[in-house]
């Protein structure tokens, strides 16, 4: 199934930074953020180009940024999962729930980017002249600000080479576009020993989360439709696209779902696909914490 293989693939991250939980000295602070600990470098910083420059960190500094990153990231998930049962419970159009879930996929997206080597950050004006002022090579490049993503590149056991690049995408495209290519490495990797089953589940999960896929719709093209294009989706008719949507959240069949998918979804596919990346995500990154957070 699709979170196996992301759970493969991020204990193979853990191993090349040599993440012990037992050696961390577990710190909880915002320091320890990766935007907050590039902000952080009195050195390091190399300026590549005016689009890009690389951190390098201590393998045990990046290891406690892993663990902040997951402890923060796995309680805003909770947080907002239990918003989402909440208005499972209630009687709120089921277009204002899909927005509710749609967030709860898109936070599991960005943390899980980030336990897979990817790590997108905001860089205001006042960031990047603190970047610029404390690189090795300040006087080469003018950095821009904005959105940068950045990129594992390696670990030799004591320190850890990260590479950020401008990127301007749009946060909730960028989260979907970086996953999407992280799943087609491992896949290209991992496919070869998996059952017809778990490849179909696999590929419908890349599929939908895939921009350039003309026949599924990428979970943020989704939400924009039901909260902004379409009025009528908050009356009965959403409620009725939005059944089977409901069934998956009330019901875990989005297993059963995926398995019986075609390559063109109908129309109450289309919501349904919301709840399937949603729990295909919450459950790899519960199994991702028990590795990193003890």
């Amino acid at each position: 199934m699709p979170e196996l293989m992301l759970l493969s693939s991020v204990v193979s991250m853990l191993k090349e930074t040599n993440y012990d939980y037992s050696r961390l000295e577990k710190r909880r602070s915002p320091v320890y953020f990766i935007k907050n600990s590039v902000l952080n470098c009195e050195d390091g910083i190399t300026i590549i180009d005016k689009n890009a420059f690389e951190v390098i960190f201590t393998n045990n500094h990046f290891n406690e940024m892993i663990f902040a990153e997951t402890l923060v990231g796995t309680s805003r998930i909770e947080r907002q999962k239990n918003a989402v049962l909440a208005l499972t419970s209630s009687e709120v159009p089921k277009a204002w729930l899909l927005v509710s879930v749609y967030y709860h996929s898109f936070f599991c997206a960005i943390l899980m980017n980030r336990l897979l080597g990817r790590y997108s950050c905001h860089f205001l004006d006042k960031d990047i002249k603190n970047v610029n002022s404390v690189a090795e090579n300040p006087g080469n490049h003018v950095l821009a600000s904005g959105n940068y993503v950045g990129y594992f590149l390696q670990s030799d056991g004591m320190e850890v080479r990260v590479r950020f690049k401008h990127d301007g995408e749009k946060p909730h495209k960028t989260a979907w576009q970086k996953l999407s290519e992280k799943v087609d490495f491992i896949k290209a990797q991992d496919s070869s020993g998996m059952n017809l089953d778990r490849l179909k589940r696999v590929n419908l999960f890349k599929s939908i989360i895939d921009s350039s896929n003309k026949q599924w719709h990428l979970p943020s093209d989704i939400r924009n439709h039901w909260n902004y294009a379409d009025v009528s989706l908050f009356l009965n008719k959403g409620d009725d696209l939005a059944k089977e949507f409901v069934a998956i959240l009330n019901g875990g069949r989005d297993i059963k779902w995926a398995s019986t998918r075609s390559k063109n979804p109908s129309d109450s596919d289309v919501p349904a696909s919301v709840a399937f990346i949603s729990s295909t995500l919450d459950r790899a990154l519960n199994n991702c914490k028990g590795r990193i957070l003890g």
